[in-house]
């Protein structure tokens, strides 16, 4: 059967659609199979396929009640202090972008984000949506409309105080919808006029030495894994 074809927004219309495609075992297991040996020819080895439960200042971040792989039974439980400051390393097949998240700005956002990093939800997740000025990932099955199971509240202004410029990262959601609870982007470029019209939940920016990373990956490059660090 013909897959579906993932429509785009056009680069100067400033919305970030979540466009519904079929999700099926099959994809999701072949997802699975192509992320292993992805690993096994890039040297990391199976013993590190298993996943190590969250440690050190992190060791309290527990996802919420798990219905599924990836799919919660509510929100992720509160785990960070906004007084401290959290970094995240984006280890992708491309490179690693090293991101400083904005937990003051956006504390539920950036809570979010690091539960499910520390959990290993993004392990292995394609960045599916490509164009030149945006990249999209968090989505188990490359649909765009896939949920965790929740929905994050609104954070921020429409335009953040750090601006939607290359490198910011922000949540998904339908233009007339909720912000996503696990998808989320990277600017390749500035966001093009108009901007957005809606609240994405501005909650991090990679550092200066990602951007070459950033810029090189495309849809058939993935995210490794991802660390935090809290300072």
């Amino acid at each position: 059967m013909a897959r579906r074809r993932i429509r785009a927004a056009a680069p100067g219309s400033g919305e970030l659609p979540l466009d519904p495609a079929p999700v099926s075992t099959r994809r999701a297991l072949i997802a699975v199979a192509v992320f292993a040996a992805v690993l096994i020819l890039g040297g990391i080895g199976l013993q590190q396929l298993v996943f190590a439960a969250p440690a050190g200042p992190l060791a309290s971040c527990h996802t919420s009640s798990a219905i599924s792989r990836y799919k919660f039974g509510g929100p992720q439980p509160m785990c960070i202090d906004v007084n401290k400051r959290y970094t995240a390393s984006i280890v992708t097949t491309k490179g690693t972008m090293v991101v400083t998240l904005d937990a003051k700005a956006a504390p539920q956002t950036v809570n979010n984000f690091v539960v499910l990093a520390v959990n290993h939800y993004y392990d292995g997740m394609r960045f599916w949506r490509i164009q030149d000025w945006i990249i999209q990932t968090g989505d188990p099955y490359d649909s765009g409309r896939w949920s965790p199971g929740y929905y994050l509240p609104e954070e921020g202004p429409i335009v953040p105080a750090a601006g939607w410029h290359q490198g910011a990262l922000g949540m998904a959601r339908p233009p007339n919808g909720f912000v996503n609870g696990a998808q989320f982007f990277i600017l390749k470029l500035d966001w093009p006029n108009p901007g957005p019209g809606v609240t994405y939940n501005y909650f991090g920016q990679v550092n200066t030495a990602g951007l070459a990373a950033l810029q090189a990956l495309d849809s058939t490059d993935r995210i490794v894994y991802i660390k935090v660090q809290v300072t």
